[in-house]
């Protein structure tokens, strides 16, 4: 096949050179055989000469074939540049607006830059948006000029793309005509920390302030001039006239231009914050989230949350519950309008503040995202009101807690453990109630042995029933206080059945009587012994830490746990 190949392009060769006018043609058939028997480099050589050709004699026929013939060999082979930039710019040159060529500009843009040929790579983004004009591929381009010329640190380049942008020379999106705006607030924060690197310290500064005190600066220039002794002052560390500059160029900055400098904004409010002034860290995220109250911009939400909870920190509830009001017309989602109002719950209950703590617990236990969360806050408001004897309010908050509480369970929301202990400790005190009745009751005379064992034992099975009504809650703690009370239950019924005597029993059938009892005595102590083993392997299991483990532990060295709401458990690593 190979043979047959090589005689057929020589056949090509000659002909080529016998019929001038049909070269092209022939070079194509030498492309086309070479690539059947993959001679890819004899192959490319042929669809390049095919090209010329066509291009000398001015004929179209088998020019475009020749560059989809060379694309098919740049498929085949390792990549190589040189190749690629001679078969793109063929490719453009006759065909510079289809849809497939936005793909060859690309390329070609590429294998300009991987040999670090700016100016031809700029010359290919210039052509495309021509061909392009409202292409967002040009971005692409740009940025990946723009990160050759910050490298080489050409801030005149920076500026002048920039510049070229905003004059709809090339088109970009909203979103990044508004990073390149950073970008720019960015350089000129670079040029005042070049004049600081130099030593030139008051030479920035009185330059912004004459502009200030210019009567013929424009308004806009002295905003700019505001927000970079802003910056400049925060890059100096000082926190009263960062803090002062910030608010007077928020003040008369439109919304769009707090919208670029929004990054800037924000990380001048956090040097505030770790600086430790939290009142002027809140009141800057603060102005600036009111400023961009009308626009859907997503860092006024994080100012918002940022100043409403530093206003908390720095024991400001009025402002922080301001800056919940404003929330819904400055469109700020309600799960962070909540986030924001859970907190301030929490502040008042540090405060003791009950009507307004009972305020936001009633109002957040409507929503879907916190109604489980303050389960635990209507526990505690009905331990506060038990204290006032306010047995009205009292039954009216447990219950709220029951019915949130069944509802998180019913759509697999957590609840705290404070909450699981507390509803499982109120059944474990059923239990306890029902152990009462148990020791309260006798074994009379032997006449009513059989009614007074069956009442025994119905009570018993009452209890595990209840057992199982705490099992259901999840509590650990109260997992091992039934299983503690159902354990000794058991033992003590066994007890009692071994040494119980009826009043009227003759002495030769005490022992047929205490055979008889046997076998419920070996299933009481088997019962007990169950819940016993259960206990430990719950404790295992769930990891649990409680008074009662000590109960079940059967180890020589017992080790019990004592533990308060303040303590942190850690082990000898500190973790």
């Amino acid at each position: 096949r190979a043979q047959k190949a090589n005689l057929a392009i020589r056949y090509f060769e000659i002909l080529s050179s016998v019929d001038v006018k049909r070269s092209d043609e022939f070079s194509y058939l030498i492309g086309e055989t070479a690539f059947s028997v993959r001679y890819y480099n004899k192959a490319f050589d042929g669809y390049k000469e095919t090209y010329i050709r066509s291009k000398k004699l001015d004929q179209k026929k088998f020019r475009f074939k020749s560059i989809e013939g060379m694309l098919a060999v740049l498929a085949r082979q390792k990549n190589d540049t040189t190749k690629n930039i001679y078969v793109f710019e063929a490719y453009l040159t006759e065909q510079n607006s289809t849809k497939n060529s936005i793909v060859i500009y690309e390329r070609l843009f590429n294998n300009y830059l991987s040999l670090n040929q700016y100016n031809n790579a700029k010359s290919v983004l210039v052509r495309f948006s021509k061909k392009f004009p409202k292409s967002l591929k040009q971005e692409a381009m740009i940025a990946k000029l723009m990160d050759i010329d910050r490298k080489n640190k050409n801030n005149d380049n920076i500026r002048a793309w920039i510049k070229s942008i905003e004059a709809g020379t090339f088109y970009a999106s909203v979103k990044y005509r508004r990073k390149l705006q950073e970008l720019l607030t960015t350089l000129q924060i670079e040029d005042v920390q070049g004049e600081l690197n130099k030593g030139n310290k008051k030479v920035a500064l009185v330059g912004y302030l004459d502009i200030l005190k210019d009567p013929y600066a424009t308004k806009r220039s002295k905003v700019n001039a505001k927000y970079n002794l802003s910056a400049l002052y925060y890059e100096l560390g000082d926190v009263d006239n960062s803090y002062k500059w910030s608010l007077s160029a928020l003040g008369e900055m439109q919304t769009r231009d707090v919208l670029k400098f929004s990054s800037s904004f924000l990380t001048i409010s956090n040097f505030l914050f770790s600086s430790l002034d939290f009142n002027k860290s809140a009141t800057l995220s603060e102005r600036y989230y009111y400023k961009l109250c009308t626009s859907k911009s997503k860092t006024k939400i994080t100012a918002f949350k940022n100043s409403a909870f530093i206003f908390l920190a720095d024991s400001n509830i009025v402002k922080a519950e301001e800056l919940v009001r404003s929330g819904k017309k400055c469109s700020i989602p309600l799960s962070v309008r909540e986030d924001v109002e859970y907190e301030i719950m929490k502040e008042f209950e540090l405060k003791e503040d009950w009507n307004r703590y009972e305020y936001y617990a009633n109002k957040l236990r409507y929503s879907k995202n916190y109604y489980s969360n303050v389960i635990d806050d209507f526990i505690k408001l009905s331990i506060i009101h038990e204290r006032f004897n306010n047995t009205s309010k009292v039954r009216n908050f447990r219950k709220i807690a029951y019915d949130l509480y069944f509802k998180a369970k019913k759509r697999n929301k957590t609840v705290s453990l404070y909450a699981l202990n507390t509803f499982a400790i109120e059944k474990i005190d059923k239990m306890k109630k029902t152990v009462s009745q148990i020791n309260l009751m006798r074994f009379t005379n032997l006449k009513s042995f059989k009614k007074d064992f069956e009442r025994i034992f119905s009570k018993l099975q009452l209890l595990e029933k209840q057992a199982q009504d705490v099992i259901e809650i999840g509590s650990g703690e109260g997992i091992l206080k039934a299983y503690k009370i159902l354990h000794q239950s058991y033992l003590q019924f066994a007890r009692t059945l071994e040494t119980t005597i009826p009043v009227g029993l003759k002495k030769e059938f005490i022992k047929s009587f205490r055979d008889d009892l046997s076998a419920p005595i070996k299933a009481s102590r088997t019962a007990a012994q169950t819940y016993f083993s259960e206990a430990n392997k719950t404790i295992k299991n769930n990891q649990i830490l409680s008074l009662d483990n000590f109960f079940f532990q059967t180890n020589d060295f017992p080790v019990k746990y004592f533990s308060k709401e303040s303590i942190t458990l850690m082990d000898r690593g500190g973790i």
